[in-house]
């Protein structure tokens, strides 16, 4: 190492130098700073100790900003206040201290804010890293120790599973920061809300359902009990959809209607026929205009009746209720609003609703078109046809007739008409045993054979049916007797 003798003799045969123990002290002292910056601390000073601290302090702040930062600012409003109403007491407590942070306007405030307090601590942290350790050694600890202890396990922690816990209770301290930097950061966030503005973060019902099904997929995937069942997944399809849909996708058309006569007269034939029609309304028609209803009967109220041919079924006036009059373009949601009056679960659809109710005599306008019940928008809710028994057991006939046409040509169902009538008039004992001879009756009981053949396999075929739910989309309606009059 040179001293300041051999310097101050090299420098005094140099002419551009005038002061040479000037010159040779500048040396000196720069080559013993440099030698010392070479080396690691000592720690034989208190200034090493205080060094020591503010390096761990600014690491802590610098962590603590970064996490802070991931754990407060990815949260969103609807997860809070979805916490709020179903989470645990204390989990609704740290929820409701977050919520005026994440809602917080400007909404860039926070993160802002935070950013800001992570690049000043990065910033002087070389201050008094530089005092402790060599430029390699302070450049190796910035890039090693500060990325893993500084950003990426802090940003690990306070999104995992204990991220509200966390972010609650660093609440406080993220209210006071935002207080002390609010003249820097306040007009930065006030311009980056004008330009950027913040995203509506509500669902829709698309989304909504997309969810619950992605829920169940995950669900499956891990290995876990499914949040929805199949069932409960079908219903939230149906209620999303359900005001998207209208009277015209549901209703059924006038031609599948089954009527009845207004001037039909109470008799039993007439009583029997509606109980056999297996429909719990049946609209009165009063005139042969198609269309032409402004009422219905109430079959259950006829149960009991005596049969009086003096009495016409405009007459019964306790079987008669007024129905809803809806349009095609209707929401099935207002439809069910009406149900729900309690004044009739059948409403009559036509192309003027409100003149519909109020005429006496209807024109091509007022004329209904068709009918919606409950139970159409009950099945669009459910997203599954819902069967009853007389549903079957017509679905077992027209089916059945189907497959014999299909199959022996239209004979076959004529001869399977003409059966039927024999044996209820041979119940009656209006009509004579046919004879045994010839080969009539030999077709006849063929035909017996083959339709409870057919009958059974169609009924098989119909309960599997039944235990199967169908999509929205792949719904059959099994209509009965599609646009017959009772009477």
């Amino acid at each position: 190492m040179i001293d300041a003798a051999t310097c101050e003799a090299a420098l005094a045969a140099s002419p551009h130098v005038t002061d040479h123990v000037a010159a040779c002290a500048d040396l000196l002292a720069t080559h013993r700073r440099l030698s010392e910056d070479a080396k690691f601390a000592t720690f034989d000073e208190v200034q090493d100790y205080i060094d020591l601290t503010c390096v761990i302090i600014i690491v802590a702040c610098a962590a603590l900003a970064a996490g802070l930062t991931m754990g407060v600012t990815s949260l969103e409003s609807s997860e809070l206040r979805v916490i709020v109403r179903t989470g645990t007491a204390k989990e609704k407590g740290q929820a409701s201290k977050l919520l005026p942070l994440v809602e917080r306007r400007p909404h860039h405030q926070v993160l802002v804010t935070l950013l800001l307090c992570n690049s000043l601590a990065n910033e002087a942290l070389p201050i008094f890293v530089d005092k402790l350790a060599p430029t390699w050694a302070a450049v190796l600890f910035s890039v090693v120790f500060v990325l893993v202890f500084g950003e990426i396990l802090p940003s690990a922690i306070f999104t995992g599973p204990s991220q509200l816990r966390m972010a609650a209770l660093c609440a406080p301290l993220v209210k006071c920061v935002l207080a002390m930097f609010s003249p820097i950061t306040y007009p930065i966030s006030l311009l980056l809300d004008h330009y950027l503005p913040e995203e509506d973060d509500c669902e829709s019902s698309d989304e909504i359902v997309a969810r619950v099904e992605v829920e169940r997929e995950l669900a499956q995937l891990r290995g876990r009990p499914a949040p929805f069942t199949a069932d409960e997944s079908n219903l939230v399809r149906g209620v999303m959809a359900l005001r998207r849909t209208t009277v015209a996708d549901v209703y059924v058309p006038l031609k599948r209607v089954a009527t009845v006569s207004a001037s039909a007269p109470l008799t039993l034939e007439t009583l029997q026929a509606l109980r056999d029609a297996g429909h719990s309304r049946i609209p009165l028609r009063w005139s042969q205009t198609p269309g032409d209803w402004k009422d219905f009967i109430l079959v259950k109220e006829l149960v009991g009746c005596s049969p009086d041919p003096s009495i016409t079924l405009s007459q019964t006036g306790r079987a008669l209720r007024t129905p809803h009059w809806v349009s095609l373009d209707q929401s099935l949601p207002e439809v069910l609003d009406l149900f729900q009056q309690g004044q009739s679960h059948v409403a009559f659809v036509s192309a003027n609703p409100q003149r519909s109710a109020s005429c006496r005599v209807h024109d091509r306008e007022t004329l209904a078109v068709g009918i919606v019940t409950l139970e159409d928008v009950v099945e669009e809710l459910i997203t599954e046809e819902i069967y009853d028994e007389d549903d079957r057991r017509i679905a077992k006939r027209v089916v059945g007739n189907f497959i014999l046409r299909k199959w022996f040509g239209r004979s076959a169902v004529l001869q399977r008409a003409t059966l039927s009538g024999r044996r209820a008039s041979l119940e009656k004992g209006s009509v004579s045993p046919p004879s045994r001879r010839g080969s009539v009756r030999g077709r006849l009981r063929a035909s017996s054979q083959h339709e409870a053949s057919v009958a059974s396999t169609v009924g098989r075929a119909l309960r599997r049916l039944g235990s199967q739910s169908s999509t929205a989309g792949e719904r059959t309606r099994l209509v009965v007797d599609e646009g017959a009059d009772v009477v």
